[in-house]
């Protein structure tokens, strides 16, 4: 029982990860199936085994939060750990998405509870960060998910709400995505290299124009200007995660790993919704690809997880 206590302890908030990684995948699954390029299976496969870890870990940071609360309020005001907080709305929002061609009625309520939830966690991290003093080496791509996550409001909005309230979150989340962009991008350039934990959440850039792309589509329904700069940065920093692969294959596994899957999502979605306006052979291509190279992605961080798990290499306190 003592042993049970202590993972549920040092249960991590980037747990979230996982659940946004298969979120992300389960949706990319059901485009390839709308688009009839695949069976209904894998999508029934990735929605059955994300709701299992959504509700899973749901309930375990639940328990956390009854019976450690000071260990949640220490991640809470931890420099980097508070900005894995707004991978919880992020989760509802994602699973909302991925709920509602099946299951409209409980989706809705979903994405209501992650949408307040993220206007939430906006305000309140924005505030952390003012009112704390940072250095620059404090900073990894990860701090796009506090503000950034607004762009994935639009995606099941623009069927729920007006284009005026998803012009709202569309452009806060493209706001703070260009200022955090440039300072990230300083740090990467003129100061040490990232923390080997923090290596994998490069895979971060690729995530706020794919997303940012989807809702863009979503909510003006315009192929234009402004979209077709989103999605060619988009395969730009795809091109550009891979080119530095190398970095990714010496480290030891983190949770962090899952920051690989949901960016790829993303970005095979995106390409399905260009296909999907443009009907050409290359955005099927690198939809098909993108999607190849995300589920086994998947399959490796998804089977590393569980070995750390019955290893006890995660839920173990930290250093």
């Amino acid at each position: 029982m003592n042993v049970l206590n202590s993972r549920i302890k040092n249960f991590p908030i980037t747990f979230f990860s996982v659940v946004m990684g298969l979120a992300g995948l389960t949706i990319a699954l059901y485009k390839a199936y709308y688009l009839q390029w695949l069976s209904k299976y894998p999508y029934v496969a990735s929605l059955i085994l994300m709701s299992a870890v959504f509700v899973y870990v749901i309930v375990i940071y639940g328990i956390k939060l009854i019976y450690y609360f000071e260990e949640i309020k220490k991640e809470f005001t931890h420099r980097v750990k508070i900005n894995f907080f707004s991978a919880i709305p992020i989760s509802f929002l994602l699973v909302s998405i991925a709920l509602y061609s099946i299951y409209p009625m409980l989706a809705i309520p979903l994405w209501c509870i992650g949408v307040i939830w993220q206007v939430i966690m906006t305000i309140i991290t924005f505030e952390f960060w003012i009112k704390h003093n940072f250095e620059i080496h404090n900073i990894n791509p990860a701090w796009f998910i506090p503000i950034v996550g607004n762009t994935l409001v639009p995606i099941l909005g623009a069927d729920l709400v007006s284009p005026f309230v998803n012009g709202i979150f569309l452009a806060v989340g493209l706001f703070f995505w260009i200022v955090l962009f440039t300072i990230i991008l300083y740090r990467l350039i003129f100061h040490p290299q990232l923390a080997e934990r923090f290596i994998p959440t490069m895979f971060i850039f690729i995530a706020p124009p794919a997303v940012a792309f989807i809702s863009y589509m979503k909510t003006y329904n315009s192929f234009d200007f402004i979209s077709l700069i989103l999605l060619m940065l988009t395969y730009f920093f795809v091109v550009l995660v891979f080119f530095i692969g190398k970095s990714y294959l010496k480290i030891k596994f983190y949770i962090s790993w899952w920051a690989y899957a949901f960016p790829l999502s993303a970005a095979a979605i995106a390409s399905m919704v260009a296909y999907q306006t443009l009907d050409t052979a290359f955005f099927k291509s690198a939809s098909i690809f993108i999607l190849g190279v995300d589920l086994l992605v998947v399959f490796i961080v998804g089977i590393f997880t569980i070995m750390n798990i019955f290893n006890k290499k995660i839920c173990v306190e930290e250093d």
